[in-house]
């Protein structure tokens, strides 16, 4: 594109105002579009003019200032600017005047196609003006063959009467003589779906696709592992190390664990670093360590630095091998996701599965080198776990989802800061647990989820909703609970299911470690105490230590636990408010001081037993059964009604002087066993 600038002097030689027209293939505007019609003017204002951009070219340029007109047809060159008279001096010359006969010839077209199309507009609507055309002055042969034909008109009204509208036409009868190919499916058949061919647009947009066959494989293939590491037979620690550590210094990606069994030898695990993915292809990409020595991990973070964005997916451990422990442990790290994992196998020693952020009552590290920040750990798959299965340390917004155990005994989830460590806003949600048929070696009874707070940290806004946990098998005299809280505030425990735990289905509170402001909420407990343990671990939902909490709209029933809720301890000022108790072999709930007790339902044969004080509201009443009656107190019960001091059954003595409404007080007062009657008559 080239600009033309320069000035322009009139016949006196003074600076001139007026126009400069350009005409030449391609002109553009200032805003830099084509501009329509390959004409412009430009403005010469004190002799001085600068044009927008032109095609190089033939070019014709019009120069009118005044009584100056000039007009000068050359070739443009391609360069930036050029000036004015720099051009029209050269010697570009050509012959004839392209741009003259172009654009007179253009024009004389656009003319006649606008005379063709008025000639046309008139003859369709039946006014022939006689200076245009009429039928005396058309050749004899024309006007023959123009008989042969209706006006636009007449076509217009036949068919408006005959045929059905182009616009949303109504047909009646039965259209005949129409084929597939009249409508542009000729080649549409009856062919089953299952044998319908592919066309090949479609089979190239299949072409375009990953098939699912080789997706796993096509991760960064830098960092995927070699399969003949998987056979089970070599050590494959090495091999697998070295791509960890390649993917981590190029700054992250992906590590693809392809099927197969790698075995881990030697003493220590594998380490993984920043902005690593370590993702295999399901359950047949297993990791298997196979140590020389007691090792305690499979899989772990550099506790030396903060590590980031670490993603485990999709492939299992096998924790059978010599001399293993646990199978992952994080400490110092920022966002983790381990998503689909399997763990299976029982190992040499006592262990778990994962493991992150510290829990140590006695830790050899600062706090700050153990705390982990933004953790899940969904869809993991748990057989075996024995000591612990997924157990959050020192962890800050975290969650643990839709995972499930099966087979295993204690701590499945939990929840346990190490001395100096919170952990916080964690939710434990929509998780499915089965408690195992074997007790574990050094395990004890601490429960299927545990929150707690007895190794010395801090724990706060927890939620554990929608969880499923149940018991496999009864172990005689086993007393592990379904879910546990233990030293902890603002923890809530809503809609969960617990079901044939050998011990409580929930427990509020510790001997040691009290608990306080819990919301036990719309769970249910049911056949708990399968292990036939007596109180205080035969009940399905106990407090124990626990003050100002809530127990409400539970349901709790089974054959099994003989207290369906209960308050030991220390525990008190708790509101039980709005439960069902059914089906019990003895429907007793204890409660300590100053709690309240409102709109409960107990169906099923039992009493309430309060240790201090047990609050009514106002306005509320206890019913009596109608059918066989009930019964308040024992023999050697103690009442006392309005803040008399209680006593027990008295006596009533002396003669009743022949008087017979007296006789018959003392009668029915005796029968209601309020006094004995040992009265003369």
């Amino acid at each position: 594109m080239t600009v033309i600038t320069g000035t322009i002097k009139n016949a006196a030689g003074e600076l001139s105002n007026g126009m400069l027209t350009v005409k030449a293939n391609k002109i553009y505007g200032y805003d830099g579009a084509l501009i329509d019609g390959n004409e412009r003017d430009f403005d010469v204002v004190d002799g001085v003019f600068t044009t927008t951009d032109i095609a190089p070219g033939p070019v014709k340029l019009i120069a009118d200032c005044g009584n100056w007109r000039k007009t000068f047809e050359k070739v443009l060159p391609d360069q930036e600017s050029i000036d004015f008279w720099e051009l029209v001096e050269s010697t570009l010359i050509y012959e004839p005047p392209v741009v003259s006969t172009v654009v007179q010839a253009k024009e004389d077209a656009q003319q006649a196609v606008v005379d063709a199309q008025n000639i046309l507009d008139q003859v369709e609507a039946g006014a022939v003006p006689d200076d245009v055309v009429s039928r005396a002055k058309l050749a004899p042969e024309v006007r023959t063959e123009l008989d042969g034909y209706i006006t636009q008109a007449e076509a217009t009204a036949v068919g408006n009467a005959t045929y059905a509208p182009l616009d949303s036409p109504a047909f009646t009868g039965t259209p005949t003589g129409i084929t597939k190919a009249h409508v542009g499916l000729g080649n549409v058949t009856n062919t089953s779906d299952a044998d319908k061919p592919v066309s090949t647009a479609q089979q190239n947009a299949l072409n375009a696709k990953l098939s699912i066959a080789t997706a796993a494989t096509s991760y960064q293939a830098a960092y995927a592992v070699d399969p003949a590491f998987g056979t089970g037979l070599v050590d494959a620690k090495a091999h697998i190390q070295a791509k960890l550590d390649a993917c981590k210094n190029a700054g992250g990606g992906i590590v693809f664990l392809p099927p197969g069994t790698f075995l881990l030898n030697g003493s220590t695990g594998l380490i993984i670093g920043s902005n690593t993915k370590l993702i295999g292809s399901g359950r047949t990409s297993v990791l298997k360590p196979v140590y020389s020595s007691p090792t305690n991990y499979v899989i772990r973070s550099d506790y030396s630095v903060l590590t980031t964005h670490i993603v485990l997916r999709d492939f299992a451990i096998d924790r059978s091998g010599a001399n293993v422990q646990h199978g992952i442990l994080f400490r110092n790290c920022d966002g983790i996701l381990v998503d689909g994992l399997h763990c299976f196998g029982t190992p040499s020693t006592v262990g778990g599965f994962i493991n992150i952020g510290g829990f140590s009552a006695a830790p050899t590290v600062p706090p700050a080198s153990e705390q982990c920040r933004n953790v899940r750990v969904v869809n993991c798959h748990m057989k075996g776990t024995d000591n612990f299965g997924i157990q959050f340390g020192g962890v800050v917004n975290g969650a643990i989802a839709n995972n499930i155990a099966e087979d295993c005994y204690r701590e499945v989830v939990g929840i346990e800061p190490g001395l100096g460590l919170v952990s916080e806003n964690i939710s434990v949600t929509g998780n499915n647990f089965g408690t195992g048929t074997t007790l574990v070696s050094g395990s004890t009874p601490t429960g299927v989820i545990v929150v707690t707070e007895s190794s010395g940290g801090t724990i706060r806004n927890v939620a554990v909703s929608g969880n499923t946990v149940y018991g496999e098998a009864a172990i005689a005299s086993d007393q592990n609970p379904g879910i546990v809280v233990i030293g902890s505030q603002n923890v809530s425990v809503t809609g969960n299911t617990c079901r044939k735990l050998n011990g409580p289905g929930i427990s509020v509170g510790h001997v040691t470690y009290q608990s306080s402001y819990v919301t036990v909420v719309g769970n249910t407990v049911k056949d708990c105490n399968q292990g036939g343990n007596t109180t205080p671990n035969a009940c399905g939902i106990r407090s124990r230590n626990a003050i100002k909490c809530l127990f409400s709209g539970n349901f709790v029933s089974g054959a099994a636990h003989n207290v369906a809720l209960e308050e030991t301890g220390s525990s008190g000022s708790n509101n039980v408010v709005g439960n069902y108790f059914l089906d019990n072999v003895n429907q007793t709930g204890t409660f300590g001081g100053n709690t309240t007790w409102s709109g409960n339902k107990v169906a099923a044969s039992g009493s309430v037993d309060v240790y201090t004080s047990m609050s009514f509201i106002d306005g509320r009443n206890i019913g009596i059964g109608g059918g066989t009656g009930s019964q308040i107190g024992t023999s050697g019960s103690k009442m006392g009604f309005f803040g008399a001091t209680p006593v027990a059954r008295s006596s009533v003595t002396g003669s009743r002087g022949g008087n017979a409404a007296l006789a018959d007080l003392l009668t029915k007062l005796a029968a209601l066993g309020l006094i004995v009657d040992s009265t003369s008559a």
